[in-house]
């Protein structure tokens, strides 16, 4: 069973002799992402927010709700969906973009996608200025429940990091893949609770129930909204990160050795 899996902790045990470089990495695209701008990420941020005035002024109009309701709401939905789509977006092109690496020096596929959701990580601290902003205005009071939201953060980024595993291997060998991911990510967003809340959708809110997004969005959301977390969502969303990682790890252990030659 060791012999089988060898290919997975070659690939761990070089990530973390290379560990110092991974941060380095991350931070280094961040700078060069923005060099010689005024504003650097928050650019990124400044358009978040424009969209997020603009989608909740549309949405209190349509739905007949409140402003004070649905704009901390949207906010924290689109910052989320940002982080989410963004990380499994770019891990479509992440071995490609890499490549160099690949053909210089034995490197490691979990440790570029770990540098990866390490630079949106540092992105989402950008964005997260909208939330705090919101909160002020909106006059939502930080509490105990908020170190609850950042304790479920790592279930999402460990998700995340086992679907990265998969499609940074399957769209190197399966370049159609990249734009099926987008087709699915655009989809997504219409079928997840990212600015509808459940109970919108009446006689057909399974559409929400059966989607693991939706639990992945509460356990964060619910706490920072001032509500306790759902135990039934943080129970499926332990289960989906599990099964992300399950399948990261089969994919990276069976394409592993014929990745070189795929790039």
């Amino acid at each position: 069973m060791t012999g089988y899996w060898q290919p997975l902790w070659r690939d761990l045990q070089v990530a973390f002799d290379q560990a110092a470089f991974w941060p380095h990495l991350a931070w280094k695209t961040v700078r060069l992402t923005y060099v010689r701008s005024l504003l650097g990420p928050f650019w990124i941020t400044l358009t978040l927010g424009l969209q997020i005035g603009a989608l909740s002024f549309l949405l209190a109009a349509l739905l007949d709700t409140s402003s004070t309701l649905i704009t901390p709401w949207v906010t924290l939905g689109l910052i989320l969906w940002t982080f989410i789509t963004s990380s499994l977006s770019e891990s479509t092109s992440l071995i490609r973009v890499q490549s160099p690496y690949f053909f210089d020096r034995e490197t490691s596929v979990s440790g570029f996608v770990a540098a990866l959701l390490l630079r949106q990580s540092i992105l989402l601290g950008h964005h997260a200025v909208l939330w705090l902003l919101v909160a002020v205005v909106f006059g939502i009071a930080p509490s105990a429940l908020w170190l609850l939201a950042l304790a479920a953060l790592p279930v999402l980024i460990l998700t995340l990091f086992g679907l990265c595993l998969c499609l940074c291997v399957l769209t190197t060998r399966f370049r159609d893949l990249q734009r099926l991911v987008d087709l699915v990510l655009m989809a997504g967003f219409f079928l997840t609770p990212v600015l509808w809340r459940q109970h919108d959708l009446i006689n057909h809110d399974f559409i929400a129930t059966w989607n693991p997004l939706t639990h992945l969005l509460a356990i964060i959301r619910a706490p920072l909204l001032g509500d306790p977390m759902p135990l039934h969502s943080l129970t499926i969303s332990l289960v989906v990160a599990a099964l992300a990682l399950l399948a990261g790890a089969l994919t990276l252990n069976t394409c592993r050795r014929n990745l070189i030659s795929w790039i």
